[in-house]
């Protein structure tokens, strides 16, 4: 069958027409008319991924409240005394422990940049020493602070390696917390992690 003429023209022309008008019917469409609104205070993790909401955010932190260690108990008067007893002693077993109580007392006022580093420092304590228990809870703090910055990514990072750790120690509680805090947040729970 052979195509010709005006019909032949006509009928090889209407999917390009169709095509057209389907675009611009499209584009004059009133839910393509109006931009998503997109609050401006959304968070979002390394990757540009959005963070959970607000209410996310404070239902995951609400574990480390629940089970803080007992050194947290110390007024910081005499927290800093022991800190500095241990440092002059060099008895690093015992800052790592130290250090996470030094950084909850950081984050109660405001100090979030100074509560990291010191838990940075007792994280390579602890990987050092081989003291997984203080290691864990470091990494739990740590994972708070970066989520409240908005960085999803690093913090489920850090609970990740903390649910590891809890696990071989088979602390149930906290094994529980870092998987709610990670659930929580909707963190991927099948990571192949290096620890940093």
């Amino acid at each position: 069958m052979e195509l010709t003429g005006w019909w032949g023209a006509a009928i090889l022309a209407a999917p390009f027409v169709l095509l057209i008008a389907v675009i611009a019917v499209s584009a004059r469409s009133p839910a393509r008319a109006k931009a998503p609104v997109v609050p401006q205070d959304i968070a979002t993790g390394r990757y540009g991924s959005p963070v959970p909401d607000r209410r996310a955010v404070e239902r995951a932190a609400e574990p480390a409240k629940a089970a803080p260690a007992a050194v947290t108990a110390l007024p910081l008067e005499d927290l800093l005394a022991a800190i500095a007893s241990a440092e002059r002693s060099s008895d690093e077993a015992r800052l790592a422990g130290l250090y996470v109580a030094l950084a909850r007392h950081h984050v109660s006022t405001g100090r979030t940049d100074d509560a990291a580093g010191v838990l940075r420092q007792s994280i390579r304590i602890a990987s050092r020493l081989g003291l997984p228990g203080d290691h864990a809870a470091a990494r739990i703090e740590l994972g708070d602070l970066a989520l409240a910055s908005g960085d999803l990514t690093t913090a489920c990072e850090h609970w990740q390696i903390a649910r590891g750790l809890y696990f071989d120690l088979k602390h149930a509680r906290e094994l529980e917390a870092a998987e709610a805090r990670m659930q929580r947040t909707g963190c991927p729970t099948d990571w192949v992690l290096n620890d940093f």
